[in-house]
């Protein structure tokens, strides 16, 4: 055999050689990187809406209540009507609006009304109806603190449960009472005094 051959087949055999090296190279999987895909979360805390803050809800300055006024012994006092004089005829049933500082109670349902302070603390009822007993029967069964008013007198009844005050009209004897826990003799003689002067006692 000559050498040319055996040369040729060398050089075959080292290029199979190569390409074998190569095609084992190429035929193993490529590893491909592995990518770790971790979503993060981040909780925000939740922070509830602060609520808004209103303002003070404030009366506009001309609606301001006005403070009370002097009431019964404390008002001004007209003093009682001249000797002998009387109520209009029927003036009780609709009395004014405001006697010696207290003000009539619409919601009352006596005939001539209730009469209060702006506390609440302190009333006088008016009793319309006329009786035809003299003034001075009933002065008598009055306590010894009975004083003048208006048309007539005031004090404290025999049992001891209302000041009563007595009332000369055109029509009979009316009376005005309160509690003597919330009025005084005096408070109920100015009331009277006050009401006989503005109903116009003659």
């Amino acid at each position: 055999m000559s050498r040319r051959p055996v040369m040729f087949l060398s050089t075959l055999a080292v290029a199979a050689i190569g390409l074998a090296a190569c095609s084992s190279d190429g035929d193993g999987d490529a590893a491909e990187p592995t990518t770790s895909e971790t979503t993060v979360t981040q909780e925000v805390p939740t922070t509830p809406a602060a609520e808004p803050t209103l303002p003070e809800e404030t009366a506009p300055a001309g609606d301001k209540q006005p403070a009370a006024g002097p009431v019964l012994a404390d008002a001004p006092d007209p003093g009682p009507a001249p000797e002998g004089a009387v109520l209009p005829s029927g003036s009780l049933e609709d009395p004014p609006q405001t006697v010696a500082g207290l003000t009539r109670d619409e919601s009352s349902r006596l005939p001539g009304g209730m009469y209060r302070d702006a506390e609440g603390e302190r009333s006088v009822s008016v009793n319309p109806d006329t009786y035809v007993r003299t003034l001075e029967d009933y002065a008598g069964g009055l306590g010894d603190d009975a004083a003048p008013g208006g048309t007539g007198v005031c004090g404290l009844n025999g049992s001891g449960t209302s000041i009563m005050c007595y009332q000369q009209t055109e029509d009979g004897i009316s009376f005005i009472s309160g509690d003597p826990e919330e009025v005084t003799v005096e408070d109920m003689v100015v009331f009277v005094n006050d009401l006989a002067d503005q109903l116009g006692a003659a």
